[in-house]
């Protein structure tokens, strides 16, 4: 969002966030409970708030070349490519245990390693987490490359059938192959222009994948 992109652009991280990546302008709020009255649509701008985007979908290719050509200017920082297979806590500070084989001490450790953190396992921190079912995933057949729509159906067909949500592909009229989609194993394949309703028309269907499902 917004605040994140100008931090960003403050750190010298981020020239111009239109150049690698697509702004956000607009945000619908749908009530898509099945009350007989639901709440009407809202759809916000980034006009009426004098912003020209509430965020950026930057691609996080285009943010790691930009990240790494920041760290090369940096001469008193160093960079080793490697992973963290341990992590200790000692009266005298942190230990480390690299998976290239080195050891490290240090007084301060800042863990950015994910959702599986290591460095917070072994801090002892907690996370709480709340399991959601995926009943659908919107792809579409156009992303740059080096990954393409089919990569990401393949990765999906690869997971057990009861885990496999359904597979819904979008893309231009004069560039994507409904047969094509459909043999890869899209379950329905949308082309732009979508309205909103058929959008969420297609995505109502989502529900239980059977095992024939290919």
């Amino acid at each position: 969002m917004l605040p994140s992109v100008d931090y960003l652009a403050s750190a010298g991280l981020l020239s111009d966030p239109a150049a690698i990546g697509h702004a956000l302008t607009q945000i619908r709020i749908i009530d898509a409970t099945r009350r007989l009255i639901r709440a009407p649509e809202t759809l916000f701008d980034s006009a009426e708030f004098g912003q020209p985007a509430f965020g950026w979908n930057l691609p996080n290719l285009k943010l790691a070349e930009s990240f790494e050509a920041a760290r090369a200017g940096l001469g008193n920082l160093s960079t080793i490519e490697t992973t963290l297979d341990d992590l200790e806590l000692t009266p005298d500070g942190l230990v480390l245990k690299l998976g290239n084989g080195d050891t490290l001490r240090a007084g301060l450790v800042v863990g950015a390693d994910g959702k599986k953190s290591r460095v917070r396992e072994s801090a002892g921190v907690r996370a709480r987490e709340n399991g959601f079912t995926q009943a659908a995933l919107v792809c579409d057949l156009e992303l740059p490359s080096p990954l393409s729509g089919y990569d990401v159906v393949r990765q999906i067909l690869a997971l057990p059938p009861e885990r496999r949500p359904r597979l819904v592909a979008i893309g231009d009229d004069d560039t994507v192959d409904i047969e094509q989609a459909r043999a890869a194993g899209f379950d329905d394949c949308l082309i732009r222009p979508i309205s909103l309703s058929r959008l969420l028309g297609t995505l109502a269907q989502a529900g239980p994948r059977s095992a024939a499902t290919n």
